[in-house]
Parts: C-alpha cells; sequence; structure tokens
C-alpha cells in the first residue's frame, strides 16, 4: 500500500519531468560528486534528469553531510534507498541515488548494508560492463565491514568476500591485458588475506605468473628498445658512412674530373690512403714550385692513379702525370738512369693517352676554344636558334698522318662563299615532334636529340618547317658541316679542344643519348658535332676531289648519304672533325639525327605571301 508521503513524491516528481524549464538554468552541483562512470553511462540524459534530483534531494543531502549527528546520514541513506527501490522508469535518476545512499552509507558500519545494497540496485540496473566498477566500489565497503566487524565468523567472511571481488576484477583486467591494474587488485586481495589469516597461495600464484609476465613485457620492452638504438646506431653508421662515400665521390671528382687538386685537398680528411695525403699537397702546389725530385714522384702518383681508375678519371690521372714528367725532363739536364726512366714512362703516358684520341699538342693546348660572339637567330614558332657562319676557307679532310685517317678523308681546300646559319644544336624530340606532330624516338626526351628519323624524314621536316617558318631550310652539305664543327681550326676535333669536354661519346657517356647543351660549345657556339648522335647531311657520299673547290654540294647522285659527327657510343678515333659515315637514305637508327641550316643561296628575307617574320633580333 503506497503512503500519502510516496504519492506526494511522485506526484511532485512527474510534476518536475514534465516541466523541464523549471530548472533550465540549473548546473549540475559540485555537491553531487556524481561518478565518471555514472556521466559515462548516461551522458546527456542525465544532464537532463539534475534539475530534478538537485530540486528534489540537494537540500537534503547538503544538509546531511554538514550534520555531525551521523542518524541524520542513515536516516537520509534509508529514505533515498526506498526513494531508489521504487525509482525504476528513470535510470539516471536512479543512478544518482544509489550513489548517494552508497556514499552516505559507507561512513558508518550501521548503514554498511544500505550501501551494499545501494551497489547491488546499481549492478542489476545497468550494463554488465560497469559492474566491475560498482564491485570495486563494493571491494571499498567490504574492506571497511571487515575491519569494524568484532564477530570472528562474520569478519571472516567478509574478508572471503573482499578477497573474491578483488580476485573477479583482478582476472577481468587481466583478460584485458591490463596486467598492471590486475596485479594491484591480486596484491589488494593478499593483503587482506594475510590480514584476516585466510589462505593466500592463489593469489599468490596469480600475482606469480603477473610478475612473469611483466618480467616478460618489460624484457621484451628492453628488447624492442635495444633493437631500435641498434636500429638507429646502424642507421647512423649507414648515414655517416653514405656521407663519408659521399665527400669520398666528391674528392675523386675534384681530383681526377675537374683535375683540381687543391679543391680536393680540402676535403683530404676522408681519405685514408698513405700516398695521396703524401703526394696531393705537392699536386696542389704551382708546378713552378717544385724540385725535380718532388715532380717525378708526383708524376708517378698521377701514373699509378691512372691504373686504377677508368675513363675521364684515369685520362686526366695521365694528363697530369704527362705534364709532371715534362717538368722533370726540362729541369734534369744529365744523360744519366733517371732521365732515361722519366723518358720511358713519358712516352707509355702518350701511348695511353692516345687511346683518348689525345696527341702531345692537344695537352699543350688551351683546355677549351674560346667561343667568338657570332650573331644568331631564333625562330619565333618553334624556338630553333642559329648561329652565323661567316664565309671562309679552309682544309676538308684530314692528313694521312692524323691519328685515325681513313682513306676517303683525301684533304683539299674548300671555299664557301657565302655566310649561312646552322643551329646550334641537334634537332631536339620536342622541336621535332612540335613540327611533324610524331616523336620516332625509342629512348624519349624532349631535350634529347631526335633519333631514327631517314634522311627523308629530315627533309621533310625542313621542308614543314620551312612553310611554318617562312623561310628555305635543309640539311646542311658536308662542306658546311665540317667548316661549321671544325669551328675555324684544323686538328682532330673542334679548335683542337679535348674530346671529352666538347662530346659524349665511348669513354664518357656511359652508352646513353644525352640531352643537348650537356657538354661545352665549339668556337663557332655549337654543341654536340663530336658525338651524342651523328647528324645527315643533304650531300650523296662519294670521292672527294683534289684540287680546290667553292661550295661544294657532292655527287649528283648515288647510294649513300652521308653521316658525320660520331655518336655516343663510337671511339673517340670516329669523332674526328673529318671522319665520314655513309648509310642508306632510307634506314634510320637510335644513334642518328640532324642539323639544319638556312640555304644561304636564299634572300634572308621572309617569302613573299609568308605569314609574318621568321627571324628574332639578332645578338651580336
Amino acid at each position: 500500500m503506497r503512503t500519502p508521503q510516496f504519492v506526494a513524491v511522485l506526484v511532485m516528481l512527474s510534476f518536475l519531468l514534465s516541466s523541464p524549464r523549471v530548472f533550465a538554468e540549473e548546473k549540475p552541483s559540485a555537491d553531487t560528486g556524481i561518478w565518471p562512470e555514472i556521466k559515462a553511462l548516461y551522458g546527456q540524459k542525465l544532464t537532463d534528469v539534475l534539475p530534478v534530483f538537485n530540486a528534489l534531494y540537494l537540500e537534503d543531502i547538503r544538509a546531511a553531510k554538514k550534520s555531525k549527528q551521523t542518524a541524520d546520514d542513515r536516516l537520509l541513506a534509508k529514505r533515498l534507498l526506498k526513494t531508489t527501490e521504487r525509482t525504476t522508469g528513470q535510470p539516471p535518476l536512479s543512478a544518482l541515488l544509489c550513489q548517494q545512499v552508497f556514499e552516505l552509507g559507507i561512513n558508518d558500519p550501521k548503514t554498511y548494508e544500505i550501501a551494499d545494497a545501494a551497489i547491488a540496485l546499481l549492478v542489476k540496473r545497468t550494463p554488465a560492463a560497469y559492474h566491475g566498477t560498482w564491485q570495486i566500489k563494493r571491494a571499498d565497503l567490504l574492506e571497511k565491514r571487515a575491519d569494524a566487524e568484532v564477530d570472528p565468523a562474520l569478519k571472516k567472511q567478509l574478508a572471503t568476500d573482499l578477497i573474491a571481488v578483488l580476485t573477479k576484477a583482478g582476472d577481468a583486467e587481466r583478460a584485458a591485458k591490463k596486467v598492471k591494474q590486475a596485479k594491484a587488485y591480486y596484491t589488494r586481495a593478499l593483503k587482506a588475506a594475510a590480514k584476516n589469516g585466510l589462505l593466500q597461495t592463489a593469489i599468490k600464484q596469480k600475482i606469480d605468473v603477473i610478475d612473469k609476465e611483466l618480467k616478460a613485457a618489460a624484457d621484451a620492452l628492453a628488447r624492442k628498445k635495444a633493437e631500435m638504438e641498434a636500429r638507429r646506431k646502424a642507421k647512423l653508421a649507414a648515414k655517416m658512412k653514405a656521407e663519408r662515400e659521399r665527400k669520398q665521390k666528391l674528392f675523386w671528382e675534384n681530383l681526377l674530373v675537374k683535375n683540381n687538386p687543391s679543391l680536393a685537398l680540402k676535403s683530404i680528411d676522408v681519405i685514408d690512403d698513405p700516398d695521396i695525403k703524401a703526394n696531393l699537397p705537392l699536386a696542389a702546389k704551382p708546378i713552378a714550385q717544385l724540385t725535380k725530385a718532388q715532380c717525378i714522384t708526383v708524376a708517378s702518383w698521377y701514373r699509378s692513379l691512372a691504373q686504377k681508375h677508368a675513363d675521364d678519371s684515369k685520362r686526366n690521372a695521365l694528363t697530369s702525370a704527362w705534364k709532371y714528367y715534362q717538368r722533370f725532363l726540362n729541369l734534369h739536364i744529365l744523360d744519366d738512369p733517371q732521365k732515361t726512366a722519366a723518358q720511358h714512362a713519358l712516352a707509355d703516358v702518350e701511348k695511353q693517352l692516345k687511346a683518348f684520341g689525345l696527341e702531345p699538342h692537344d695537352l699543350t693546348a688551351n683546355s677549351l676554344p674560346t667561343v667568338r660572339r657570332l650573331p644568331k637567330i631564333r625562330s619565333k614558332n618553334v624556338g630553333i636558334t642559329l648561329v652565323k657562319i661567316p664565309a671562309g676557307k679552309f682544309t676538308m679532310g684530314s692528313p694521312k698522318t692524323q691519328l685515325g685517317h681513313k682513306s676517303d678523308e683525301t684533304p683539299h681546300s674548300v671555299v664557301l662563299t657565302k655566310d649561312y646559319y646552322i643551329s646550334t644544336t641537334e634537332i631536339t624530340q620536342e622541336q621535332y615532334e612540335q613540327v611533324m606532330g610524331e616523336n620516332p624516338s625509342v629512348v624519349k626526351g624532349k631535350k634529347l636529340p631526335v633519333t631514327n628519323v631517314t634522311w627523308a624524314d629530315a627533309m621533310r621536316f625542313c621542308r614543314k618547317l620551312s612553310g611554318i617558318e617562312n623561310y628555305v631550310f635543309r640539311l646542311p652539305s658536308e662542306a658546311e658541316w665540317e667548316f661549321a664543327a671544325r669551328g675555324g681550326q684544323p686538328g682532330l676535333f673542334a679548335n683542337g679542344a679535348r674530346l671529352f669536354e666538347l662530346a659524349h661519346y665511348k669513354t664518357n657517356s656511359n652508352n646513353k643519348i644525352h640531352d643537348v647543351r650537356s657538354k661545352a660549345p665549339n668556337a663557332f657556339g655549337l654543341y654536340d658535332v663530336h658525338g651524342n648522335v651523328a647528324e645527315w647531311c643533304f650531300d650523296w657520299y662519294g670521292p672527294y676531289p683534289s684540287s680546290e673547290t667553292k661550295n661544294p654540294g657532292g655527287p649528283f647522285k648515288g647510294e649513300y648519304k652521308v653521316v658525320r659527327g660520331g655518336t655516343y657510343s663510337s671511339p673517340a678515333m670516329l669523332c674526328r672533325a673529318a671522319a665520314r659515315l655513309k648509310l642508306n637514305r632510307e634506314l634510320s637508327s637510335k644513334s642518328i639525327g640532324f642539323r639544319i641550316v638556312i640555304d644561304p643561296n636564299i634572300s634572308t628575307q621572309p617569302m613573299k605571301g609568308g605569314s609574318g617574320t621568321f627571324f628574332g633580333i639578332p645578338i651580336d
């Protein structure tokens, strides 16, 4: 039977729940000390019932907590418990009431059972995921009850219940892989067992297992940290090794590629070789400051370096050795075994240098040709730069005494009576595709020379380009090509310069095609005339005349067209300015391209009826 007081409470509760605006401004009170688990469980629903809870119970709870009379706590706890037991339709409110009953009841031995009943209600009315939390709070209560209990039998029962709760909580934490928290619960259970004279074996066993697991985890963590540290050290060592190798590579590049011992001396600390440490400081000094003995020492050292390296590095080491042997022989006036040994060594060095296409006069020449500032023009639509080659007279072909001379290179005088313009580079894939709409090259690259074009393809390009730019283009004649390639001087290569500085060829190309303008230009400002890709010429291939000719254009007909210039896979001798190749005009190759000229017999003004000018502003 419901009492009048209970009915009044229900009526008040119904009114408050149906009128939330009355308490809309209420905020959660610090006095209630809501457990985090309750907040997590009910969230916004808890916030919605707080105004009701505060209005009905907060004042009594505050008064009970302030009162020094424990009887007040007991009375309020009993009253709230009854209300809680009857409040079944509002889980958040029920949970708040259970919390307050527990907190009021746990402070007085006379209300321990009330607090226990509140925890039992929480277990009954909340999801199982929270039961472990409530049981831990019950453990606090059981511990207090056991401490306060005077009846040995009841005390032992309470302690047994406490140990069971703590052990179950520890098992749950262990199952969740939270071994440290599990050990804390087992340790607390062990203390309770020891305190109350109960068996501790099972609990100790659990703690031992936990300790082993913790030790195993700690060992695994230590191993992981050690492995991470080992990897860090290995990574650092690899980084330091890579940096040292980078500096060593830079050292050798400065010494044997750039041929700059002074620059190499700055990074000598990364080299352990005692011979290098002894000789490099001498090589970095001006050669005029060295004694005869120092010259022969440095020469022998460079010669030994040449035996350990290849390509450009070997060539440069031999070149340096040649220089110091020459210096020694200039200083040494006695005809003695030392001079004879130096002469034999010099002869061996020169023999090896010939394999690179270098003669003694090449070694004494300037390193690179001085480029003449000739007028240049640039097409507006396709962007091809051409340089003006002045009319002139030269000896075409090569003498029989020249290294690599072939029988079809009969030297003869040629006169070019008109200036002409020739492209500074081979036609690139980007330029060819812009004009022809296709790119036949196998190895692709915008700045790579176009290849895999027949002689007819090259001429079709010239005709189509002539329509676009309104000038008459064609392939250069063989004489125009050789005159432009020589840069105005005789010799194996343009202006007597060293081949490796002007061209990508077998020794330094790594057997692949390279972008145009990757090497130094010749004296006329032309790039790649001695390597990279060979180039179609306009002429039919035929024997040279024996007498002087003007503006030769080759035979009127023939079987082959002329190809000039050598390729990235050619030995040095096939890259000579005078070297000739012949090929059927319908064949193509991955190592043959072309460059173009403006026909000097056509006016250098736009064709009549053309659409605009071809040339940009000449650059002197």
